[in-house]
């Protein structure tokens, strides 16, 4: 696996960067501060969506506002992308199969680089090239535990250690009991009878001072109950006032209905006396105007002229009469029936189903609550410390009267059994169990002795370390024959590496790094300011080693960031980082 391109937008100090890897030794220049570290960062963010030094994601940001900040890295075997102000865009391309954002780490660490390995082998941070060959044996092991991820042998033997200490603790706790037993039963019930005389004794003193703390307790919930029932009970009272208004105006409602009723009533029999006195009226005067009888069909002498004049008017005065008193009639209906509306807006704002279930409830919080007279002489025991302190205090002496209560029972279930059962069989029981548990702690102290004294992690690691061939690459640099014990102490020329020149220890830890690249078939090296601390003479040595190792084909691709002048001449692909104001500026030269 080789990179071959990485994309950054609006992360660390660039802006938008694109650059090329290709085969061979690609050199990263530039100022410090420049943005050449936030390339490789970027690469261990696309990979495993953390930066190695634990930035946070203001530092990832940068100065850079959340949009589009996303990174994407395309290598010979699969392109992933991460977007971080929108992860669900987040894929893994890879064999023609597309991973979502939960699988791409982890399908990463698995079919390519894990994570330990990246951070102990591939990339070398600044000033940390020799720490390789200048670890302790110790260091050394761990170091290679790590890259190997044998951790998971280390960790097993842990827990085969915990489980063997919980399985002896069980053994001692059965020989106990087995001894317990062994004991006089007669010896054991006396002792019984005085561990539960004692007991009872305890228990009613706690009870004592729990009851005593449950008064004052009381009486501190007592005051709010107070309160709050007083309050129920204006509520309720109030609701009872509601309902009762409810009444009257329903008894209201019904009277001023049955009003309406009587002048509507009235009113129809004055429009139907109305109606027969202009009747009447019209009928006067068509006689008037025929001028004869109706009955007889005679002439009409003048006082049956005046007799009719004057009846027409008698009657027209009737109407005019009957007509005010309608007038007034309708005044009065309109008048009810506004009352009336009123009336039933009140009833209809009252709701008394709502004011019903409201007393309801009011009633039971009272009922469930003591009387209020009980509640006041609560409130008059006499407390002197804080709230806070009596239920603290209340929770200790109840959790304590328990845990007694709890010992009293097994005292007196031990006692029972003591008289019920025989006391052979409990022990054939015991020894049974012990059996058992003698059993897993031989099986787990073998296995674990196997692990241990044939040091199974030291034989992986040593064949692991042999077959990466670090003899054959170091011969390539012509500094010697380098060699190595299962301790991991490394030899030039048989003489230990701590008497070797600088020289030798630059070529040791680069040809262990490149072994290990072989082993986990890893094509590509990060070096990141190598040359830091080395001398002119180390520097040319380190550089020359570069060349031959890529000539070799002992690694396909390195990456080398540095502000060696030097290190541009043997660069097949050389990259320029300057600041900008936007950010990073990328330049292939």
């Amino acid at each position: 696996m080789i990179l071959k391109q990485i994309e950054i937008n609006r992360l660390f100090n660039h802006y938008h960067s694109i650059i090329p890897f290709t085969e061979g030794i690609n050199v990263i220049t530039g100022e410090n501060g420049s943005g050449k570290t936030s390339i490789v960062e970027s690469i261990y963010l696309a990979l495993y969506c953390s930066t190695f030094k634990g930035k946070k994601r203001e530092e990832i940001f940068h100065h850079f506002k959340p949009n589009y900040n996303s990174v994407k890295l395309e290598t010979d075997n699969f392109t992933v992308f991460r977007r971080f102000d929108k992860p669900e865009d987040w894929l893994l391309y890879c064999n023609k199969r597309i991973f979502g954002r939960e699988n791409i780490t982890k399908e990463i660490e698995k079919s390519f680089i894990s994570r330990s390995f990246f951070q102990s082998i591939v990339y070398t941070s600044q000033d940390r090239f020799l720490d390789i060959v200048e670890l302790s044996p110790s260091e050394k092991e761990m170091f290679v535990n790590k890259i190997l991820n044998l951790d998971y042998i280390t960790n097993f033997v842990k827990l085969l250690t915990k489980n063997i200490n919980i399985l002896k603790a069980k053994k001692t706790e059965i020989q106990f009991l087995m001894k317990r037993l062994e004991a006089s039963k007669e010896e054991r019930k006396r002792e019984l009878i005085e561990e539960i005389a004692t007991l009872r004794t305890k228990i009613d003193e706690v009870k004592k001072e729990l009851e005593e703390l449950e008064k004052k307790k009381l009486s501190i919930e007592a005051k709010r109950l107070i309160i709050e029932k007083e309050k129920w009970l204006k509520d309720y009272w109030k609701c009872k006032k509601l309902l009762k208004e409810y009444e009257i105006l329903q008894e209201k409602q019904k009277e001023k209905n049955n009003l309406l009723l009587e002048l509507k009533e009235k009113k129809k029999t004055l429009e139907v006396e109305i109606k027969n006195l202009k009747n009447q009226v019209e009928k006067y005067r068509n006689l008037l105007k025929e001028g004869k009888c109706i009955y007889c069909e005679r002439p009409l002498e003048q006082k049956d002229y005046e007799r009719y004049e004057q009846a027409i008017l008698d009657k027209e005065g009737k109407v005019a009469l009957f007509i005010t008193s309608l007038d007034e009639l309708e005044k009065s209906i309109e008048s009810l029936k506004k009352e009336l509306n009123k009336i039933k807006y009140q009833l209809d704002k009252l709701n008394p189903y709502k004011i019903k279930s409201n007393m309801l409830k009011l009633r039971q919080k009272c009922l469930e609550v003591f009387p209020l007279r009980k509640l006041k002489e609560l409130v008059k025991i006499e407390v002197k410390e804080s709230e806070i302190v009596i239920f603290r205090k209340y929770e200790e002496v109840l959790k304590l009267y328990q845990e007694l209560e709890d010992r009293l029972q097994k005292a007196k279930w031990e006692y029972e059994l003591i008289l019920k059962k025989s006391i052979k069989k409990d022990y054939q029981e015991l020894q049974n169990k012990l059996k058992e548990i003698n059993k897993k702690i031989d099986s787990m102290e073998d296995f674990k002795k196997v692990i241990v004294e044939k040091n199974l992690a030291g034989e992986i690691r040593w064949q692991a370390l042999s077959q990466t061939g670090i003899e054959k690459i170091f011969e390539i640099f012509d500094l010697g024959k380098l060699s190595f014990n299962k301790n991991f102490e490394f030899f030039i020329d048989k003489f230990p590496l701590h008497l070797a020149s600088g020289s030798q220890k630059v070529a040791t830890a680069l040809a262990i790094r490149l072994a290990f690249l072989n082993l986990n078939k890893t094509e590509f090296l990060i070096l990141d300011e190598p040359t830091m601390f080395l001398d002119k003479k180390r520097i040319e040595d380190l550089m020359e080693m570069i060349m031959l190792a890529y000539s070799k084909k002992l690694v396909n691709q390195i990456i080398l960031i540095t502000h060696e002048e030097s290190f541009k001449e043997i660069a097949h692909n050389l990259i320029k980082v300057e600041k900008d104001k936007e950010g990073a500026k990328i330049e292939i030269l």
